[in-house]
């Protein structure tokens, strides 16, 4: 089996589905993670904390090591401060799952500059950044 002992983790999205399986999976196999989740809904709005809380504390019951990070990915500057997280917890980052994502549903005829922008931002920028 891999294991990840005292390798520190990002992901982003992990809140909950893909990517929460993701930071539980390294957790479980050693890593310290960093469960980034903005808490939006699914047509990408609001806030909510309690998704990426809610998660860490699922990992720390299996006995692994997590803290949360509620930071808007879609600027340069969020980006920064989740691996600043990552750095202030845990003083070095190893490993980067880019999971996050938002999936707008609306035809391609509809999107404005300004919703294609935001799209590009959250699914691209974030890895770019």
């Amino acid at each position: 089996m891999i294991r990840f002992d005292n390798q520190v983790a990002v992901v982003t999205g992990s809140g909950r589905g893909l990517g929460e399986a993701y930071a539980s999976l390294l957790a479980a196999r050693g890593a310290r993670v960093v469960v980034h989740d903005a808490g939006v809904t699914l047509d990408g709005q609001g806030f909510d904390p309690t998704v990426a809380d809610n998660a860490v504390q699922r990992i720390a019951a299996a006995g692994g090591i997590a803290v949360p990070c509620y930071e808007n990915i879609e600027t340069r500057e969020g980006c920064q401060r989740v691996v600043e997280t990552a750095l202030e917890h845990f003083g070095r980052l190893d490993i980067l799952i880019s999971n996050a994502g938002w999936v707008d549903r609306t035809p391609l005829a509809e999107i404005t500059p300004n919703l294609l922008t935001r799209i590009l931002d959250i699914q691209i920028g974030g890895i770019a950044s």
